[in-house]
Formats: structure tokens, C-alpha cells, sequence
């Protein structure tokens, strides 16, 4: 399934059956990161799946842990947590204040010693990657905010220019989906409810989408957008909704353009 199941909202012992459920349901791809400040309770469930190596867990480092920790010290630190002795992907969580000459070489490292598979980064711009770029490799993955108000054309085509894997965390607007009726009338027409259309929509546009719940219907209903076959004349209108509206914003670390 290409529909990642995000864990930030997983704060306590009784919604951590959620991610046995999304198993059996065929998640597979469960997005964390130390500033969710849970991954001693998700490490105690990876911990009672089935062989590691059917489930891929990506997680992030932000900038407090490493002047806190140091970066090296973050990786072992979420290896430890997480009790898993490798990650599928790691991302830098956020690019202001960090110091890419130092973390992108310890990543590629990382990397090169198959403790990752994949090294990413988050809330990155395409003015970031092309700074970057002249001197490392582009990431392998990229995870930024892509809805339906905030379609990042512009980005998403990079992404797939470049074959950089893009994943698409607040695929939802947090919540602002649900409460547009234009969305809903659209959901209808084709027999299905809003999640399932925009995720869709996301996975029509060759991108991952993260998803974050605490309902175990909802889930379900999300684990069904694959199901969903939307005509070109829907995703026309879908794309239609984009206002360049950002909903994940904070001076602590943003750096858009």
C-alpha cells in the first residue's frame, strides 16, 4: 500500500493498537520523528510485528536533538527507541540552522554503511536542493506538505525530473478537507468519501501521502483509496483547488520561499 501511516498523533499506550490494526489492514510505511516524542511506545510495537523487514519506518532528526545530542548520537538514539537495528529512510526534519556540510556527509555515511536505505529531507525547497546540489547528491526522498490547497506543481515536477521520491505529509490540510463542501460534492460524484479522493488524487500525482488519525474506521476508508480510479476531468478539478495555502508553519523553522 503507498499510503503512509503517520504516528505523530500516537501519544499513549491504547492508540498504539492503531498500528497493529493498519497492519492487518496493509500499512506497511509508518512515518515517525523525535519531535513526536513517542518512539519508545512505537519501538515496543514495530517490536511485535511480524520480521522487520516488512514494514519500512522512516524518521527525522530536527535541530534541537542535534545541538542537544549531536547528529550521530540522534541516529542511535531513534535506533535504540524504535528497537530496530536500521532505518528505511532518515530525514533532516527541517532545514533552517542546520549544518548541511556536517549532517549530509554523516547521512551518506550512514547510508553507505546500510543503516539507512534511504536519506531524505523535510520541509526543503526546491531554491534548498538547488544550492545543495551543487554540492552533494540530491536527496533520495523529499517530504513536504502537498494537499489539494497547496498542490506544489512546481515541486512535485522536480521531484520526478530529478527521481527524487516525494512524500506528502498534512495530505489532509489538517482537517480543512473534511469541512470543504465543494470537495464533498466531488467525493460523491464518484461514489467515494473526501480521504479516498484526495489520496487518490496524491497517488495519481505519483507521490506518497501521509496520513495521520486517531479512528480506526478511518483507516479502513483511507486504506481503500486505492481502489479509487478518479477520470482526468477530476483530477483537473482538484488541482483547481490549489491557493498556494500553507498550513505547517513556524518561524522556529520554516525557510519557504
Amino acid at each position: 500500500m503507498n499510503v503512509i501511516f503517520g504516528t505523530e498523533r500516537l501519544t499513549n499506550t491504547s492508540l498504539i493498537n492503531l498500528i497493529y490494526y493498519s497492519y492487518d489492514l496493509g500499512y506497511r510505511k509508518f512515518d515517525t520523528a523525535q519531535a513526536y516524542n513517542n518512539l519508545t511506545l512505537l519501538g515496543r510495537a514495530f517490536k511485535k510485528l511480524q520480521k522487520r523487514e516488512t514494514i519500512q519506518i522512516t524518521s527525522k532528526v530536527s535541530k534541537p536533538f542535534i545541538e542537544k545530542y549531536s547528529f550521530s548520537a540522534c541516529f542511535e538514539l531513534i535506533l535504540r527507541e524504535l528497537k530496530v537495528d536500521y532505518l528505511d529512510y532518515l530525514f533532516i526534519h527541517a532545514p533552517k540552522g542546520i549544518n548541511h556540510h556536517t549532517t549530509i556527509p554523516e547521512m551518506l555515511k550512514l547510508k553507505d554503511q546500510k543503516k539507512i536505505i534511504k536519506w531524505g529531507l523535510s520541509n526543503y525547497t526546491i531554491k534548498h536542493l538547488e544550492k545543495l546540489k551543487s554540492d552533494y547528491l540530491l536527496p533520495d526522498t523529499l517530504q513536504v506538505e502537498v494537499h489539494p490547497y497547496l498542490n506544489e506543481d512546481k515541486l512535485v515536477q522536480y521531484c520526478h525530473n530529478n527521481q527524487i521520491e516525494l512524500m506528502a505529509h498534512s495530505a489532509f490540510a489538517h482537517g480543512k478537507v473534511f469541512k470543504d463542501k465543494n470537495l464533498l460534492q466531488i467525493a460523491r460524484d464518484n461514489h467515494c468519501s473526501i480521504s479516498q479522493l484526495v489520496l487518490s488524487w496524491a497517488l495519481h500525482r505519483k507521490y506518497l501521502p501521509i496520513i495521520s488519525t486517531l479512528k480506526k474506521e478511518h483507516l479502513k476508508k483511507n486504506s481503500e483509496s486505492k481502489l479509487i480510479s478518479l477520470e482526468d476531468k477530476t483530477i483537473k478539478l482538484l488541482d483547481g483547488f490549489n491557493s498556494n495555502s500553507r498550513i505547517c508553519f513556524s518561524e522556529d523553522w520554516a525557510e519557504f520561499d
